[in-house]
């Protein structure tokens, strides 16, 4: 008996052990003269919540049948099954296998549960013992032909499960296939996009030299045409105006003749130049005095 098991103070009566195997599905099949002699054998134990009934490895020869609580079946330390039915029956397997407990069993909440040492049957003697042993027999079968039947159905059941996850699975990869399709679409789209804004990029800073060898070009033939303005300026004011001045001085002490007529012709010319340059004269005056006034303006503590 598993030394995690508590014999219940108050034990069950004779006739109540009776009554539950009558009750057992495992029992169904047995007379029940046989059973009387059962009942003999049967011891009642109790087992706290967290209490192993069973542990997996060790040696068993007795059958254990669930009268309340619940069960926990675990195999290398992960559950794989739970009992909760009255007459549920643990324990079989490792005594007909004559083998190691194939899986620990534990208790999930406080369990009551009647015990039948396997080894007491063999006490049994004559008639009465073959008979026992038939319908032990004959019970064993039905009840791994059970079992079977169950394991077939999860069996089933694994299989629907495994093959709905297998159809999950192929659904998941079309899925991310045409997720990485999608994606390579995408990035394919971006980088052409990448590529012409590049090229936009480049276009722009060529268009920008241009600017600004145009704005270099603009601002030298700026400087020049100041400087030319200024010269005709200074031409105008510094040359041609007091030329046309001392000519006039001389035409008016010229006497008649040839060489008042020469005076003549070149006032009418220096006017005729001084006609073409007063605009140019005009326009580089008004420029300079609007250049002073936008220093006037930025400095006006000046």
């Amino acid at each position: 008996m598993s030394q995690a098991a508590h014999k219940s103070e108050t034990t069950l009566d004779r006739q109540a052990i009776l009554q539950s195997l009558l009750e057992f599905p495992f029992f169904k099949q047995f007379p029940e003269k046989l059973l009387e002699q059962v009942a003999d054998h049967v011891e009642y134990y109790s087992y706290p919540e967290g209490a192993s009934v069973l542990l997996q490895g060790q040696l068993n020869h007795d059958l254990y049948f669930l009268l309340s609580g619940k069960l926990g079946v675990y195999v290398d330390g992960g559950v794989v099954a739970t009992l909760e039915k009255k007459g549920s029956l643990v324990g079989e397997m490792s005594v007909i296998s004559r083998q190691p407990v194939g899986a620990t069993i534990k208790a999930e909440a406080p369990v009551e549960m009647l015990v039948i040492n396997a080894n007491k049957f063999n006490t049994l003697e004559g008639a009465e013992s073959d008979s026992f042993q038939h319908a032990l027999y004959r019970v064993y079968a039905h009840d791994l032909t059970e079992k079977l039947r169950v394991t077939n159905q999860k069996a089933k059941y694994f299989e629907d499960l495994t093959n709905k996850l297998t159809e999950a699975q192929e659904e998941l990869k079309e899925i991310n296939r045409d997720l990485e399709d999608k994606v390579r679409a995408r990035t394919a789209d971006l980088q052409k996009r990448t590529e012409d804004l590049v090229k936009s990029h480049a276009k722009l800073e060529a268009q920008n030299a241009e600017l600004v060898a145009s704005h270099k070009k603009l601002e030298e033939l700026y400087s020049t045409r100041t400087l030319t303005f200024k010269k005709l300026e200074d031409l105008y004011k510094n040359f041609l105006v007091p030329l046309q001045m001392t000519l006039m001085q001389i035409e008016q002490q010229s006497s008649e003749g040839h060489q008042k007529e020469m005076v003549q012709s070149a006032i009418g010319e220096v006017n005729d130049v001084l006609e073409l340059l007063e605009p140019v004269t005009s326009l580089y005056s008004t420029e300079q005095a609007m250049k002073s006034k936008k220093v006037l303006l930025a400095e006006p503590n000046k």
